[in-house]
Parts: C-alpha cells; structure tokens; sequence
C-alpha cells in the first residue's frame, strides 16, 4: 500500500512541477537562491554535492554557475551501472563534463572519476519531490539518493530546495528513508524538526 500511494503522490507532484510557468517559477527560484546564499553552511563549504535540475526541480543551474565563480568543489551525482548506486564526480566546466545519462538526467561523464570518500564533500543539496516540516522526503522512486545519503549522512548537512506548495504534512516512510534537516522554500528556511 506504501508503495501504491508514494507512486501517486509522487506522479501528481511531478505533473504540478512540470507545470509551472517559466515567468512563475523563476522568482520563486531567485528566493530559494537568496535564502539559501544565507545560510552559514552553504557560505562555508569548500565542496558541495548537488543535483542537475530537470523536470521543473528547483533550478540549480544558476547555483552551479554560481559555486564555480566562488572557487567551491563542486560534486554531481552520477549512477553506476550496473549496481543500484549512485556515486560523486567532482566536475570542474558545466558545458564539458556533463552529458545526459540514465533516465534523460545531465551526469558527468563515465571517463570522469568518482570521488572515493564522499563524506568528505561538505555539504550536499539534495532533490526531491515533496517533503515534510519533519525532514521526511519522497524522492523519484528509485532509492539511489537514499542508498547513498546512508554513507555521508550524520557527517555532512543535507539541504533539500523546494517550492512551498511540496512542504505536506505527512508522507508515507519506510525505515530506509533518510530525513533532510533542512529544507529552502521560496518563503521560509525549514529546519526539520523529527517527531
């Protein structure tokens, strides 16, 4: 039943993303950027993971540009074929080291190594579909960021970016989920509170 209802949840929150207009999506966008060039963890990380925004996400390509231009490491998740993993690429030019990859998704490209000790990346932006104010998180469905979040969570802060509309109350979990501390809308900063 968990599964059935996170399949619907997440199918209806896709479609809503996707539709939304360029010319109302991109203040909301600048807000989450302003909000979350604010936060002490984000001004002092040297390295940041984050993901390629696609499908109506949050845009982070401007975050991208953005990092480069401040001299940050900066990380790309890439999946490993043919286990179900995900692993950290350290890119160094946004037009070179990108291609699209498993599932339409810019990935940095396979000759391109992985990183060894993920949690040694500060700080890592995470995507996501919907979440709660408690951290509780639906994602796309196929566990690969769970799975790797498992390897550097307690050790680097987790930061989801959201339009307001995805903060719901509550959202199915399994034991394997892993919550996001802190969550960017266009409106507020949300700091996870687990009940």
């Amino acid at each position: 039943m968990t599964t059935v209802l996170k399949k619907k949840l997440r199918q209806q929150a896709i479609l809503r993303r996707k539709a939304i207009p360029p010319h109302e999506r991109e203040p909301k966008d600048r807000a989450i950027r302003e909000r979350l060039d604010r936060i002490p963890a984000i001004q002092q990380a040297i390295s940041i993971m984050t993901y390629i925004s696609c499908q109506g996400e949050v845009d982070t390509h401007a975050l991208i540009r953005q990092w480069f231009a401040q001299e940050k490491q900066l990380f790309i998740p890439r999946l490993a074929p043919p286990s179900p993993q995900m692993e950290a690429v350290e890119i160094q030019d946004v037009d070179r080291d990108l291609r699209l990859g498993s599932f339409g998704i810019l990935e940095p490209l396979a000759t391109l190594p992985a990183v060894e000790d993920p949690t040694a990346i500060a700080l890592h932006i995470v995507p996501g579909v919907l979440f709660t104010e408690q951290g509780e998180r639906l994602g796309q469905g196929g566990g690969y960021y769970d799975r790797f979040l498992k390897r550097v969570a307690p050790k680097a802060p987790l930061i989801a970016l959201a339009y307001e509309w995805q903060i719901v109350k509550a959202l199915p979990q399994e034991s394997w989920d892993i919550p996001i501390p802190m969550i960017i809308t266009e409106e507020r900063v949300i700091e996870a509170t687990r009940s």
